[in-house]
């Protein structure tokens, strides 16, 4: 089932923001509490980036440590697309993103 959501939304990854962008992250050891959901639901967990281009990137828990809003956007649309793609339906980033704009104009 965990591999399953996980191929689902790398898919809906390179639908969303193309293959040259989609990254297989190296495993860390990082900490995280939601490991402790994880043991409980079934779920995945995935980085978007989410750095400014031409900054150096500052750890996590930095007091200078920002990020770029425009990575809202990417994980909105990739979630999006695995929503999609879950349900059956097949979208485009041109589509989404086109109902997107058009529904703020509205």
């Amino acid at each position: 089932m965990l591999l399953a959501i996980s191929c689902v939304l790398a898919l809906a990854a390179v639908t969303a923001v193309g293959l040259a962008d989609v990254i297989d992250a190296q495993p860390t050891m990082a900490s995280e509490d939601f490991s402790l959901i994880m043991d409980r639901i079934p779920s995945f967990f995935y980085w978007i980036g989410s750095g400014t281009p031409g900054e150096v990137p500052q750890a996590w828990h930095s007091e200078a440590f920002h990020t770029d809003d425009r990575g809202i956007r990417i994980a909105a649309l990739t979630m999006a697309c695995a929503a999609a793609e879950v349900l059956g339906g097949k979208f485009s980033y041109d589509q989404l993103v086109k109902k997107s704009t058009d529904e703020k104009t509205n």
